[in-house]
């Protein structure tokens, strides 16, 4: 029988002495014990072995899986990211990645789920690394703390960074419990711990997963027309909410932005015109919807904000036209210019060379021609309009001058006319002339229909005094 044999019951018997040289001795005889299966003087005590007992159970407790060790690993582990998977499938068709994007967001989970189940199994089998695994995923839920804080900073969204605490205080608390525990120590030694190569795997996969979602949304961010990590459809659902959370503007008196809606193929940018009570009537609104859009071509031409290019372009590429809609005060429609990508992108290529649509420009002068003659300049007649590739003429009789009345009436004084009641002749047709740089001429004719003189404007004449 082994020393350790007789222990068992020399430990708890009455007539057991502690010595310390020596160890457990016998208070009848002195000496260590030398029976081989029974001691006849063997007289139990019941309360010490039924306190070795107790221990003993406790001991094998911290053996297995329980407490605050079976906690960890079915709530915090388990359950942990379990749920955490389910939820991030649920908001997959929310999120509108690319099959790229999807498959780093799959590793992403995958490795996060294959961690925790070999982390429970290792605690069970108590592998050698269970601790190394058990550490890997808590460094995985710090990392998502990490990545919350980085998607604050890229998206301003400071709602994020409760998470990102939350994530670093679970994972503060865990990794001090799991390196300190007695428990932990019992079922896995730290003399017999190892670092395999499956958590060191399974950690860089989840490390570069993360920082490769991270990358993609600032990239998105700050490329938001590109769609080579998320869908098109989503991107611009993004960037209409994004648009909208700055709306309504009001910083021009005249005209309020309002909003951005996605609407029967267009992405529609609402106006409300400030001092505008009624709708207009057809001529009128067919007018200003002509010369509008080539007011806003030319503006896409001369202004070429890459940012402003990229988004609308997405629109263009994913089928969609830009719609600019105008309404009155009570929220009316009052007209729409409609735009394409053909037409948005011939105006980015003629740049500073822009010019207005050529049908658009002869059907303003039709209907302008088609009401003439009228009065004009006060006793004035406006006779013709005539369009030339580089200039816009207009012919002005005066009817009650003849050439002898003219005398003192000379092309300086009909100019500087011109130049002083320059808002009050304006018109449309001059607005698509100025939008073209061409030359703005008067030509004058006495009542007996002789040319007087000639007023030419140029393009640097009319800029200076605009």
């Amino acid at each position: 029988m082994t020393r350790e044999e007789q222990l068992k019951f020399c430990s708890v018997c009455k007539h057991r002495k502690m010595d310390m040289q020596q160890g457990m001795l016998c208070e009848l005889t002195n000496a260590k014990a030398d029976f081989d299966s029974t001691c006849p003087n063997y007289d139990e005590d019941a309360k010490e072995k039924a306190k070795n007992e107790r221990i003993e159970k406790e001991y094998q407790e911290t053996l297995t899986v329980s407490g605050w060790l079976a906690f960890f690993l079915w709530v915090g582990v388990g359950f942990g990211a379990v749920g955490s998977c389910i939820f991030a499938i649920a908001s997959l068709k929310d999120i509108g990645l690319t099959f790229t994007t999807g498959i780093i967001y799959v590793l992403y989970l995958v490795s996060l789920l294959i961690t925790a189940i070999l982390t429970i199994k290792a605690f069970y089998q108590k592998a050698p690394n269970a601790v190394a695994l058990a550490k890997t995923y808590i460094s995985m839920i710090a990392i998502d703390g990490v990545v919350n804080i980085a998607n604050c900073i890229i998206l301003n969204d400071d709602s994020m960074w409760v998470d990102a605490i939350r994530s670093f205080i679970w994972a503060a608390i865990w990794f001090s419990y799991i390196s300190n525990s007695t428990h932990v120590e019992n079922m896995i030694p730290k003399s017999t711990r190892r670092w395999n190569i499956t958590e060191k795997i399974l950690i860089a996969v989840y490390a570069l997963s993360c920082a490769l979602l991270v990358g993609s949304l600032a990239h998105f961010v700050n490329n938001p027309s590109d769609s080579n990590f998320y869908q098109k459809e989503y991107v611009i659902d993004a960037t209409i909410e994004s648009a909208n959370a700055v709306l309504p503007d009001y910083s021009d008196p005249l005209v309020t932005q309002l909003k951005l809606v996605k609407e029967n193929g267009n992405i529609i940018y609402a106006y409300k015109i400030n001092n505008l009570t009624d709708t207009l009537d057809a001529n009128t609104s067919w007018e200003l919807t002509l010369v509008n859009k080539q007011q806003i071509l030319a503006e896409t031409a001369l202004n070429q904000d890459k940012d402003v290019i990229n988004v609308m372009n997405m629109f263009f590429d994913s089928g969609y036209n830009v719609c600019y809609r105008y309404l009155n005060v009570s929220g009316n429609i009052v007209y729409d210019i409609v735009i394409n990508g053909e037409e948005y992108n011939n105006a980015l290529k003629s740049g500073v060379n822009f010019k207005c649509d050529e049908k658009a420009y002869q059907s303003l002068l039709d209907y302008y021609t088609s009401q003439l003659p009228v009065e004009y300049m006060g006793d004035a007649v406006l006779l013709n309009i005539q369009h030339t590739t580089n200039a816009l003429s207009y012919y002005v009789q005066l009817p009650e001058m003849s050439e002898y009345d003219l005398i003192f009436i000379d092309q300086k004084y009909l100019k500087e006319y011109i130049v002083e009641n320059w808002e009050a002749l304006d018109d449309n047709l001059k607005t698509l002339a100025k939008l073209n740089g061409e030359d703005i001429i008067y030509r004058f004719f006495t009542s007996d229909g002789d040319e007087h003189c000639v007023v030419r404007l140029t393009k640097d004449d009319y800029l200076t005094f605009e």
